[in-house]
C-alpha cells in the first residue's frame, strides 16, 4: 500500500516582483493543498523543492510508502540520483562546486530519514494528459496569484 502525491511549483515574475506558489494533490483526492510562498524563492527549482518538502510533511506520520510524482526532472534527479552522491562529496558537485539549493535538499533528506516508510520520486510529463499533474499545476498557479 502506498500514498501517491502529485506536486508542482510555480514562480511568476512581473513588474511588482516574484510570486511563488505550490500545489499538492493526493492521487485518491483526499487532500488538495495550495500555498503562497514568502521568502527566498528566486528560482523555479527552489519552489519545486519546497513543494517536495511540503508533500512529505503532509504525511510525515504515515508508515506507508510515499511516491511523489512531479514534472520537475530537477527534483527527481536531485532526490533519486544525486542526493547521496552530494552528501558523500560534502555537498560538492562533480565539478567541485557547491551544490545549489543545499538547504532545501538537506531538509528533504532529513524528512525522508525521519519517516518510518520509504519516499521516492517519479517523473510525469508536465502539462500533458495526467489529470492530477494538471490539478497540481493549477493549485501552484493559484498559490502564486
Amino acid at each position: 500500500n502506498k500514498i501517491v502525491i502529485y506536486m508542482d511549483g510555480c514562480l511568476k515574475d512581473n513588474e511588482k516582483g516574484k510570486y511563488a506558489g505550490i500545489g499538492i494533490i493526493y492521487e485518491d483526492d483526499s487532500k488538495q493543498i495550495f500555498e503562497s510562498l514568502l521568502g527566498n524563492f528566486n528560482s523555479n527549482s527552489r519552489v519545486e523543492l519546497y513543494a517536495a518538502i511540503r508533500a512529505i510533511e503532509t504525511c510525515e506520520n504515515q508508515e506507508k510508502l510515499i511516491e511523489i510524482r512531479t514534472d520537475s526532472r530537477y527534483v527527481v534527479n536531485s532526490c533519486e540520483l544525486w542526493l547521496n552522491i552530494w552528501k558523500k562529496r560534502n555537498w560538492k558537485t562533480s565539478r567541485n562546486k557547491p551544490v545549489r539549493n543545499r538547504d532545501f535538499l538537506e531538509r528533504i533528506d532529513s524528512l525522508i530519514e525521519k519517516r518510518p516508510g520509504k519516499v521516492y520520486f517519479s517523473y510525469v510529463k508536465g502539462h500533458s494528459t495526467d489529470k492530477n499533474n494538471i490539478i497540481a499545476n493549477r493549485l501552484a498557479k493559484k498559490g502564486a496569484a
